[in-house]
């Protein structure tokens, strides 16, 4: 059990781009499609069933959190270093976990868009030392791949609709984030969130991938920030620089 839970079986591997890893990217865009599909009946859903759902959801976060950390604090190897609970998406899971307890909507709001970058880029580019041996593995399945469909079904339970404020609330949440993290990076020396540390250690192998990943990951990011930027301010500076054609040609 000891190997189990700290990783240090080396059978079973699942790398990057392999065909188990497209195996389960294409069963969780199945199982969104079948989602998709119900969205009528989980939009009715009764109060009771989305409670007991909700509970559901958190009983598996929570259980996953007490195996993985809970399991480096019994074999004497947890380090705050490293095993905080506050890489991006471990931080969306803890996030998820407070909506779910309290039912905020405005913690969810925040989740629903986090679960677009942490989980989904990680469900696209996994670390590549994922061994079906190891719990590493199943905790990895939980904490991306089952906080991205959840994220779908809650979404057609609550009814969620586009909003742009709160769309840039949770940009703003998410940068801020990401600007802490790395701030407790320079001055603990931790390495939460370095995105560029994160790619070597998935795919040292390749500089090809390793350059194509960072760029698509960079790319996604910069994505987000200039959406949110022209929410922000766009149509304000769409209005001025008009307005400064009309007095030119005036």
């Amino acid at each position: 059990m000891k190997k189990f839970f700290l990783n240090q079986n080396n059978d079973f591997i699942i790398n990057l781009f392999s065909i188990e890893h497209f195996l389960l990217i294409f069963l969780t865009i199945l199982i969104t499609i079948l989602i998709i599909n119900n969205k009528t009946y989980l939009e009715n859903i009764s109060k009771r069933k989305f409670n007991l759902l909700k509970v559901i959801f958190a009983l598996v976060i929570i259980t996953n959190i007490i195996l993985k950390r809970g399991s480096l604090i019994y074999y004497n190897v947890y380090d705050f270093r490293y095993n905080l609970d506050l890489n991006f998406c471990d931080f969306t899971n803890i996030m998820f976990l407070i909506y779910l307890f309290t039912n905020n909507q405005k913690i969810y709001n925040i989740c629903f868009y986090m679960a677009f970058v942490g989980p989904l880029l990680s469900i696209l580019f996994p670390v590549s030392n994922l061994s079906l041996a190891n719990y590493s593995f199943y905790s990895f399945i939980i904490s991306h791949y089952f906080i991205f469909i959840i994220n779908f079904i809650l979404m057609f339970m609550n009814k969620k609709i586009y909003k742009k404020k709160e769309f840039i609330q949770a940009v703003i949440f998410i940068y801020f984030y990401i600007l802490c993290t790395l701030i407790i990076d320079y001055i603990f020396d931790t390495n939460y969130n370095n995105p560029l540390n994160y790619l070597n250690i998935i795919i040292e192998d390749s500089k090809l991938i390793t350059i194509l990943s960072q760029t698509i990951i960079t790319t996604y990011l910069t994505f987000f920030l200039v959406i949110f930027l022209f929410l922000l301010v766009g149509k304000k500076f769409l209005k001025y620089f008009s307005n400064f054609k009309k007095n030119i040609s005036n």
